[in-house]
């Protein structure tokens, strides 16, 4: 998958996001908190509009370290978020996207005045596929090092010093430290977004060689 689409998916993402935590007026959506993943059986009576295929653009494979609920729940833990799931199921009108998938988010105020916010997109199952963080409200070193904190646990605390540092010096314009591509890291590639309006960092595994 390219950086576009990429970035194309986690624009939507933001705008979801936004949408269920400001509790807008008519948005009828219930999102539990986040605790074990619901089960492909549980998600059925979720939502029952059909499931199209899945694509080669299922963010390649699964992403090792914590499941999404349990990273979920780290992630609360570290920094207070308040964690919304929901059971997606894409209509039919959709074609190109995930089949029906678990959506895991939390935005939550960090001192300095900004936002520190995270989605993950995983298989009905509980494995993620897909994972982001994103500043908004403007990058600092201190929403550098929590961009960076929360990578290492996706990572299952195997983020290597020199890859954390080189990450934050992106986002904190220090380019003689950065590296000149993604960083892959137990097979997880690390793309970063380091000027756009909601910085970030991504999280997927790398597709298959000849991957349309």
């Amino acid at each position: 998958m390219g950086v576009d689409e990429r970035a194309r998916r986690a624009g939507l993402s933001g705008i979801l996001l936004v949408v269920v935590l400001s509790g807008a007026a008519g948005c009828g959506w219930s999102r539990p908190k986040a605790g074990p993943p619901p089960t492909a059986s549980a998600a059925a009576g979720v939502r029952t509009t059909p499931t199209p295929s899945p694509t080669p653009h299922w963010d390649g494979e699964r992403l090792p370290g914590p499941i999404a609920g349990e990273l979920a729940g780290q992630l609360r833990t570290r920094w207070g978020f308040e964690v919304h799931s929901a059971v997606v199921t894409p209509p039919p009108s959709a074609p190109g996207g995930p089949p029906r998938h678990v959506e895991y988010e939390g935005r939550k105020a960090r001192p300095g005045g900004y936002d520190l916010v995270f989605m993950i997109t995983a298989e009905p199952a509980g494995r993620s596929r897909f994972v982001q963080f994103n500043v908004v409200g403007g990058m600092s070193a201190a929403a550098a090092n929590d961009l960076a904190d929360a990578t290492d646990l996706a990572l299952d605390g195997k983020l290597p010093a020199p890859q954390r540092a080189s990450m934050i010096a992106r986002f904190t314009e220090e380019p003689k430290q950065a590296p000149a591509r993604s960083a892959v890291v137990e097979g997880t590639e690390i793309r970063l977004d380091v000027t756009g309006p909601r910085p970030g960092v991504y999280l997927v595994r790398p597709l298959p060689a000849g991957t349309p």
